[in-house]
């Protein structure tokens, strides 16, 4: 007797996070100087107190810059359950799950010390 192999149902993905995510990384990959840029050539002054913004200042309370590290450390940490749900479902070994979360964070510390 031959059993049918099991499928797993696809899960729906957490658009609001995946925008958040693609938010972050817009600024982390270069948003502001692009904004900077835009706001130079332009030469547009209501731009000014945006490109301020996007700056690092002597304490003086948050700029929005100053979050979004935060923002993407906060959308990692929600987005982790998800990911191991995921693998555990698919009979995924946890050693290999350790394996992999090692892996990266060794790369990350590499890839810090580098940068």
């Amino acid at each position: 007797m031959k059993h049918k192999p099991v499928q797993a149902v696809p899960r729906e993905r957490l658009f609001s996070l995946d925008a958040l995510r693609g938010f972050d990384m817009f600024w982390i990959t270069g948003g502001s100087y692009l904004v900077t840029v835009i706001a130079n050539y332009s030469g547009a002054a209501w731009m000014k107190p945006i490109v301020e913004q996007m700056e690092h200042v002597p304490w003086n309370g948050f700029h929005f810059y100053d979050l979004i590290f935060p923002l993407f450390m906060f959308i990692s940490g929600v987005a982790i359950p998800f990911a191991l749900v995921s693998k555990l479902e698919r009979k995924v070994p946890r050693y290999e799950l350790a394996k992999k979360a090692v892996t990266r964070g060794l790369i990350l510390v590499l890839l810090g010390f580098i940068y």
